[in-house]
């Protein structure tokens, strides 16, 4: 009972540092996960938030504090692959240092600002230049994350338009040269 007490204070404190729509909590018989969704904490909204993650921590109702939680990371953006591994040897490391203790809510800290440090303008998707945060005619989609400047998505729109109506799928040089020359600029 004393360690369903130790899981019950960490879920507590999670939750009192988060809001529902942040921490999620999967109660099960032999294990509890939180869920925590990160954002940095620079993040003001879609046009500043550059990397995000969900930090999923397992918590076993048998073994917390004195076993550290399972971690994995869900839902990644903007982190490389080389970065989530230094992120999770990061809190490797945490676990390590604050063995046997409460260790999530400074997980979570760790992982904060981590991909606060981490939150910078991607490149377009397109063009591959990259794309300024202080501009707002980027665009962004929610799902996949994607980046796009808003010139570079209105002339690749108009090319896939004007391949289905003619039937050609190849684009010259010629013709990105003469889009960016008389294309009519969109700001959002």
């Amino acid at each position: 009972m004393e360690d369903e007490d130790a899981v019950d204070v960490e879920v507590d404190i999670l939750s009192g540092m988060y809001s529902p729509e942040e921490c999620e909590i999967i109660r099960e018989e032999a294990m509890t996960t939180c869920k925590l969704h990160l954002v940095p904490h620079t993040a003001s909204g879609e046009f500043s938030t550059f990397s995000k993650l969900t930090l999923s921590l397992n918590l076993k109702h048998a073994t917390y504090p004195n076993e550290p939680p399972t971690i994995s990371f869900h839902k990644v953006r903007g982190l490389n692959d080389s970065e989530q591994k230094e992120l999770m040897e990061l809190m490797r490391i945490e676990c390590e240092e604050l063995a046997g203790d409460y260790v999530c809510s400074s997980l979570a800290a760790i992982a904060t600002d981590y991909i606060t440090e981490h939150n910078t303008p991607p490149k377009c998707s397109i063009c591959l230049e990259p794309i300024n945060n202080q501009e707002e005619n980027f665009i962004t989609t929610s799902n996949c994350f994607h980046f796009f400047h808003a010139t570079c998505l209105t002339s690749w729109w108009y090319r896939c338009a004007l391949s289905a109506a003619t039937g050609m799928r190849a684009v010259s040089t010629t013709d990105v040269l003469f889009e960016r020359k008389h294309l009519i600029v969109l700001t959002l």
